[in-house]
């Protein structure tokens, strides 16, 4: 896959051996001051004055309104609106060093209930999030990219972003929470597909337990992807969730750089049939990553076409390819969506480097320690394409 508009080649590596059978919110009041004033004057500028637009987007099944976008230096390359076809569906716009504007066009109703989730895209960066808002009957989010490695905002930034609320049934299980509190029941951008509330409990500095309401559970099923709010100085790791008699305990950490626990505001979503946007009808394949073998195949997997199957290849420290075999949807219209989340206790991260497409799509994940460098890491990988 290579977008238009750039220099150099994504690194995809080669398989050649194998046979694969919110009510209107601005800046958070803990927010830098810089921050806070690139988002308003991103709520000032006109909707649609991003520098490009990729993919056109199409109506799809009405369980989700939603949309995604891979953006890279202040342009949307593969984009998708549920909601708008045309040619400024999703627009992206660079408002400060690092900050960008992405802005889903005819959106604004989901602006109170809606939840993000963002990836970092070809850097080791570290991606953080504003809570949607409504802007001129549409809806945007701000993301702020910073290296890991120098600290800095990185202007050349690329990251991948989803953003949704179901309006129908999800198949499967589909719950989000968008935790801005230290414990309690969240009452604001939240989704439950059973009906019942979504509680936070704050078990110490930066250490969270957020449990989705739900019917009896035991084991591990279905995927988590995390993605942590402004600031930027940091971030949240997904720990583990597992079932309970409850529904599903989801446990995260959150730290300040380099890494040292810190209260944080974050996103979690769970989904055990769908995409993280929870639209039916997609072509979807969701894993975990957990294994020591060179190739292997998880056992915590869903895939939306009977039969597919996702396999994993682990190439050297920190570098990875999953192989979402029979997932291979419409990429040349839309181009698709990769989210990564790492999972463990050390402050660790994972991005994607890009995917190509082909009768098996090929999914490049690298996961980095909390200095920037590469390291082995489980992870969950999220792939969706309409």
């Amino acid at each position: 896959m290579n977008r238009p508009g750039r220099a150099r080649q994504f690194p995809f590596l080669a398989v050649t051996t194998l046979s694969i059978a919110v009510v209107g919110v601005t800046a958070p009041a803990w927010a830098p001051k810089a921050l806070a004033n690139a988002e308003q004057a991103a709520t000032s500028t006109a909707p649609g004055s991003g520098s490009g637009s990729g993919s056109a987007a199409r109506p799809a099944a009405n369980s989700a309104i939603a949309g995604y976008v891979l953006s890279g230096d202040g342009t949307g390359y593969y984009t998708y609106n549920s909601a708008d076809a045309g040619a400024g569906a999703v627009t992206v716009t660079s408002i400060g060093t690092g900050i960008f504007k992405v802005v889903f066009a005819k959106l604004s109703s989901i602006a109170g209930t809606a939840a993000p989730q963002v990836t970092a895209f070809n850097a080791a960066d570290n991606c953080v999030l504003n809570i949607p808002t409504p802007t001129a009957g549409d809806l945007q989010v701000i993301v702020q990219c910073t290296s890991v490695a120098s600290g800095n905002p990185d202007s050349d930034a690329e990251f991948d972003l989803t953003v949704t609320r179901p309006v129908h049934p999800v198949r499967g299980t589909f719950d989000y929470s968008v935790v801005t509190k230290l414990s309690g029941t969240m009452k604001q951008h939240q989704y439950n597909s059973a009906g019942k509330p979504n509680t936070v409990r704050h078990l110490g500095t930066g250490m969270f337990q957020v449990v989705l309401g739900g019917p009896k559970t035991t084991g591990r099923r279905g995927i988590v992807k995390v993605s942590s709010l402004q600031p930027s100085n940091g971030g949240c790791q997904l720990m583990g969730w597992q079932g309970s008699a409850d529904g599903v305990v989801v446990d995260v950490n959150c730290y300040t750089y380099p890494h040292t626990l810190a209260d944080r505001h974050f996103v979690v979503t769970y989904t055990t049939a769908s995409s993280l946007m929870g639209i039916n009808d997609q072509v979807a394949a969701n894993a975990f990553a957990v294994g020591s073998a060179p190739v292997y195949q998880p056992t915590v997997q869903y895939n939306s076409t009977h039969g597919a199957k996702v396999t994993i290849v682990h190439y050297k420290t920190g570098s990875y390819e999953v192989l979402p075999a029979g997932s291979a949807g419409n990429t040349a219209k839309f181009g698709g969506d990769v989210e990564v989340s790492a999972v463990g206790s050390k402050g660790q991260f994972c991005i994607t480097n890009g995917w190509s497409q082909q009768l098996t799509p090929s999914i490049s994940v690298a996961c980095y320690d909390k200095n920037g460098v590469l390291t082995d890491a489980p992870f969950t990988m999220a792939w969706v394409v309409p």
